[in-house]
């Protein structure tokens, strides 16, 4: 434990900085009283915090909602004290403010913390990441547009290969993220979802009667990222995307971009498999849209669409289960014999 809990540096601010940035330094500053606090400990934030509660509640706090502020402390500072250090300092706290303006969704998050803890400095990383972006990002809104980028000094071929890696949606705006990212060396890649209808269309019909409400499709689903697809068929699987047994998807989601590896995804899977065998499908329990909402969480940090990981929950309530289970079981519970691994 450091002998002080609040450390403030007044040369740290500077009148010159871009608004948004001051604003961010000033909103940190807060906690301590301070505008030059540059960083906070545990105690301090839970005590600011607490301060907080107690003057919109007008009385002492409960001992419950002492713990729901301790467990909020918990979690700030395992998003935002990137180096682990015990304290927030003043970068960290703007560095994930600008994060948060244009969220990337926790895992990128995670992969950008883990990186910059790995960097020689990361004090001074960040802080190079934060002046630097400053020069664009005048507002902090954590997001600039694509022609604002030649104040980076960015220009020509340079400027449209770095730009192609750090917006790889070819977008016409550029994220705190991204450009982070860029920096530390990860790689975007984009994350689909195929989706192939087992009924072929027919459920689009029947569904109402059946079901009480119409159902686009009976979802097969598999997980496109790094140019190979991965499903559930008895055992986890992988394929060239849309080469599997079950023909041309009928649909693709595009959920988003990631920054995991390939090799964190196969050892993520491979930690998955005992919980993925053929004696453990269950069409209406335990099936390949599970795989794919785990997948997804791992590389996005967010669940498939609603309408594909609730599935099985909505058609359990129909008469279509006596229907639909056993053919479903038969024909997704054995392993694809030219895509197991």
């Amino acid at each position: 434990m450091r002998a002080r809990s609040v450390r403030s540096l007044a040369t740290t601010t500077s009148s010159s900085e871009p608004s948004g940035l001051l604003a961010l330094r000033h909103e940190f500053g807060a906690f301590g009283g301070n505008h030059g606090l540059v960083e906070v400990t545990p105690e301090v934030l839970a005590r600011s915090w607490g301060n907080v509660a107690t003057a919109n509640s007008g009385g002492p706090l409960s001992a419950a909602e002492q713990m729901l502020i301790a467990a909020r402390v918990d979690s700030t500072f395992e998003e935002i004290d990137v180096k682990r250090s015990g304290v927030i300092e003043a970068d960290e706290w703007m560095h994930c403010a600008l994060l948060r303006r244009y969220f990337p969704g926790p895992a990128a998050a995670d992969a950008i913390a883990r990186q910059v803890r790995l960097a020689k400095d990361p004090h001074k990383l960040l802080r190079n990441f934060i002046q630097t972006w400053a020069q664009v990002d005048l507002e902090g809104g954590g997001v600039v547009l694509r022609e604002d980028l030649g104040r980076m000094g960015l220009s020509g071929r340079m400027y449209d290969a770095v730009l192609n890696v750090m917006n790889v949606d070819g977008a016409a705006d550029l994220s705190y993220a991204e450009f982070c990212a860029h920096h530390l060396g990860l790689q975007q890649r984009r994350v689909e979802l195929y989706l192939y209808d087992l009924s072929k269309r027919v459920v689009q019909y029947i569904s109402p009667v059946l079901v009480g409400h119409q159902e686009e499709g009976i979802w097969h689903s598999g997980i496109v990222v790094f140019g190979r697809e991965y499903f559930y068929q008895g055992i986890i699987c992988e394929s060239e995307p849309g080469k599997t047994d079950f023909g041309v998807p009928t649909k693709t989601v595009q959920l988003g971009f990631t920054l995991r590896t390939k090799d964190e995804l196969e050892r993520m899977l491979t930690g998955l498999a005992p919980k993925f065998q053929p004696h453990l499908y269950d069409a209406l329990r335990h099936n390949c849209n599970d795989l794919s909402d785990a997948v997804a969480e791992f590389l996005l940090g967010r669940h498939i669409p609603n309408s594909v990981r609730l599935l099985a929950a909505r058609l359990r309530k129909s008469v279509l289960v006596k229907v639909l289970t056993p053919m479903m079981n038969s024909s997704l519970g054995g392993s694809g014999s030219s895509t197991g691994q």
